[in-house]
């Protein structure tokens, strides 16, 4: 392993730690507060076209690993989003799906000139237009293709089909979450609910496929005891 993976990883865990202090203690100064967004519905219509629709489990999944994690056996609501610019071009993406206690976000883009919402933010509202927020139990971010993220997960974690689970005192469980993608689930936290309340207790992540692999993860949400 090179130094430069050494001094890599070594910061993906000083931002996941610092992020998972920002959850758990409302007491250490914070940069992200709560979304003002709180419906798709708030987004202006000339700028976004919108869909929602009823669908069933993502592709890779299946409901035996839906009932292990008690999410019960359910419709699932689709939904795809984007953001234009005046000049049409797409600033901002998101493809994704909620039931009942779970999130997917499956396709997510946006671009550094974006001035729309965060994925964090639209990753919120998605699971917010259907169910109340304090049910959200898991969240999974699915054939992960975010460049850096991916780059992490090939040098680190050596991942396969069998589900690797890291607690919340883990250093791999904050490196992960100091990548691009955890970092969507930390900040939808911080947009979500009061700081010192929820936590994300432990990271999973495996591959699917052959000849491409896909990488899932999922964050598992729980309460933090008064």
């Amino acid at each position: 392993m090179s130094d430069s993976q050494h001094v890599s990883f070594r910061e993906f865990q000083e931002e996941g730690a610092l992020c998972q202090a920002w959850i758990t203690n409302p007491n250490i100064p914070c940069p992200i507060g709560m979304s003002q967004l709180t419906s798709l519905s708030d987004l202006d219509e000339d700028s976004w076209d919108i869909n929602t629709h009823p669908n069933g489990l993502p592709h890779s999944y299946n409901s035996v690993q839906m009932q292990d994690l008690n999410v019960p056996n359910q419709q699932y609501h689709l939904t795809t989003a984007e953001m234009y610019s005046d000049n049409g071009d797409t600033e901002l993406s998101f493809k994704g799906q909620a039931g009942q206690g779970v999130l997917f976000i499956e396709d997510v883009m946006r671009s550094k000139r974006s001035t729309g919402p965060w994925i964090s933010e639209i990753s919120k509202v998605v699971y917010e237009d259907h169910f109340a927020l304090d049910t959200l139990r898991h969240v999974f971010v699915t054939n992960i293709s975010n460049s850096e993220t991916k780059a992490f997960v090939d040098a680190r974690l050596n991942l396969g089909k069998e589900e690797k689970v890291w607690e919340s005192d883990a250093p791999q469980f904050q490196e992960i979450l100091g990548t691009r993608i955890g970092k969507i689930v930390a900040y939808l936290l911080l947009g979500a609910f009061p700081r010192g309340t929820r936590k994300i207790s432990r990271i999973a992540m495996w591959t699917t496929g052959h000849q491409v692999k896909c990488i899932h993860s999922r964050f598992d949400i729980e309460e933090i005891d008064a």
